[in-house]
């Protein structure tokens, strides 16, 4: 590990040390296609992109971004598709902000309906 970050190859060929949650923008020119192994995730945030995709790693996981011209891969310490345990990591390490504002929501929710 380097300064916080991991050595990562993306799928263009290219090999880089990145830090978790950059992101990293890719050319449809140079990469025209969805690489081999990525599969569209359900349970990933679009950020203004047409699909997401993401590798079958359970750790250290690209996430690819589709954006009109350019692909966005992003790395997350866990592939929240990949099992219960990868999913309670991704929520707890990745996407924390996410996880307070759908807990907060729940328990504001579970609350109303205790009320009623």
């Amino acid at each position: 590990m380097k300064d916080n970050k991991i050595l990562v190859t993306l799928p263009t060929g290219e090999t880089r040390w990145m830090r978790f949650h950059e992101r990293v923008k890719v050319n449809k020119d140079v990469m025209p296609h969805v690489p081999p192994g990525f599969r569209e995730s359900m349970l990933s945030l679009r950020r203004g992109a047409r699909a997401v995709y993401r590798d079958g790693n359970k750790k250290n996981s690209l996430q690819l971004r589709d954006f009109r011209t350019y692909w966005e891969f992003e790395l997350d310490h866990f592939n929240p598709e990949a099992g219960f345990w990868e999913f309670l990591g991704h929520a707890i390490n990745d996407a924390p902000g996410v996880t307070t504002t759908a807990l907060l929501i729940s328990v504001g929710l579970f609350g109303l309906a205790k009320k009623a």
